[in-house]
Order: structure tokens, then C-alpha cells, then sequence
């Protein structure tokens, strides 16, 4: 199980599941991932994808810092994005 997944049912539990949205941890993580690898890439999402499209809380917070840096005129600003993500 994934350290970040405190809100997340693993799978094959006896958790009840009706009431469980839908979501893929390893997509969540793939898009952070490519916009920590390029900012640029945040132009390119964020018309697309808003922060409760994440499921997991902490990819919420990774993705609105991130939003939050493009809304201040981008990543030129900062010469590691990662490290201010992080």
C-alpha cells in the first residue's frame, strides 16, 4: 500500500465499496510526476483538471501549490519547481 493512501480502501478489503468514488492512485501520481518533470506542463492541464479530481489528500495539496505557482506567473520564478513541490 502506498504511504500517502490514508484515505484510501485497499483493494480486496471487506470495505463496503458502494459509496467509494471512483479514482486511480497511479494516474494521480503519473500527472504530478510529468508536471514535476516539466512545469510546463501545468499550462497544459490545469483548463482540464481541477484539484477534487485527486483522491488521495495529499496529491490535492502537491497539485494546488501547483496551480498556486501557475497563477503567479508561472515557473520562471523558480530555478527547482521540484524542490519548492516537495
Amino acid at each position: 500500500m502506498h504511504p500517502n493512501q490514508d484515505n484510501v480502501v485497499p483493494f480486496g478489503s471487506n470495505y463496503p465499496v458502494s459509496g467509494l468514488p471512483p479514482q486511480n492512485i497511479e494516474a494521480e501520481e503519473a500527472i504530478l510526476g510529468g508536471i514535476m518533470l516539466d512545469p510546463e506542463a501545468m499550462t497544459r492541464v490545469s483548463d482540464r483538471l481541477s484539484v477534487e479530481a485527486f483522491y488521495i489528500s495529499a496529491h490535492k495539496d502537491i497539485y494546488q501549490a501547483a496551480v498556486r505557482f501557475l497563477t503567479l506567473g508561472g515557473w520562471g520564478f523558480l530555478k527547482y519547481p521540484m524542490i519548492c513541490l516537495c
